[in-house]
């Protein structure tokens, strides 16, 4: 009986269907294992370039924060409240933020920055990693002179000392211009 597969028969009169023309089940198992060893090699790359991708993100927008801070400071219309040893935006407060400033509580970089008439909706999102952006001035009376604007990173935990020269570990940030 002469079928569609290759001039073979869906009988078993002559041996297995599979055999000869069609792949065998050791192929198969091959063509897996080369699938799932190349997956593996890649899962890799991928994932670095996705945690590249977030601290580039990061970085931008720790930019742009400084910028609107530049901005409202320009016009004198950078607001904070009383004693607060640094602002946080939008998002889970990191790990050791308390650190930066001791002895004070922060303030909310939303309200430091949202226009103090019609306040329009928060410019300000969390970082990549779902954690709030914070801003630590040098001066608190002066929040916009100097200090940084940064992100905790991947880990969740600020590593960079309140004044360091450079962010330290995976923080990422930028520094705000002094006077």
């Amino acid at each position: 009986m002469e079928g569609v597969f290759g001039g073979r028969s869906l009988e078993k009169s002559s041996g297995s269907f599979f055999k000869g023309g069609v792949f065998a089940f050791l192929e198969i198992t091959v063509a897996i294992g080369l699938i799932l060893g190349l997956a593996a090699l890649v899962y890799p790359v991928v994932q670095d370039g996705l945690e590249e991708r977030r601290r580039h993100q990061a970085e931008d927008e720790c930019r742009r924060i400084a910028a609107l801070v530049a901005e409202r400071q320009a016009r004198s219309a950078l607001v904070t409240g009383e004693d607060c040893a640094y602002l946080v935006g939008p998002g889970e407060l990191p790990e050791g933020a308390a650190r930066l400033r001791p002895g004070g509580q922060p303030g909310s970089l939303d309200d430091a920055l949202a226009p103090a008439p019609g306040r329009t909706p928060s410019p300000l999102r969390p970082d990549p990693w779902g954690r709030a952006y914070v801003m630590v001035p040098v001066d608190p009376e002066e929040p916009g002179r100097g200090g940084s604007i940064l992100s905790a990173g991947p880990d969740g935990v600020i590593q960079t000392p309140f004044g360091a020269g450079r962010f330290r570990g995976d923080d990422v940030g930028v520094r705000l211009p002094g006077r």
